[in-house]
């Protein structure tokens, strides 16, 4: 069995036998000048100064973790690994 769809200048050939495989040909149109590249953007998300942040999780690896990207962020992060401990 073979499938043939195209569109756009391109197409993908599909096609499979039993006991053999199945084979897919893709076709991509030609471009005469590569894209344009999306200009850089600034990194997005809060930036810390040492503030501190209370970090609570039951979970000793998911504390790690949190504690660790806060830490990076330039954030200082008190971690408990209980609510009550919290309160």
């Amino acid at each position: 069995m073979a499938i043939t769809l195209t569109g756009l200048g391109g197409g993908i050939t599909v096609g499979s036998e039993e006991g053999i495989g199945t084979t897919f040909h893709i076709y991509l149109p030609a471009v005469r000048a590569p894209a344009a590249a999306a200009p850089a953007r600034p990194p997005v998300g809060a930036r810390g100064h040492g503030e501190t942040i209370l970090v609570v999780d039951n979970e000793p690896a998911e504390l790690e973790i949190v504690a660790r990207i806060l830490h990076h962020g330039g954030y200082r992060a008190l971690q408990l690994p209980a609510g009550k401990q919290a309160i």
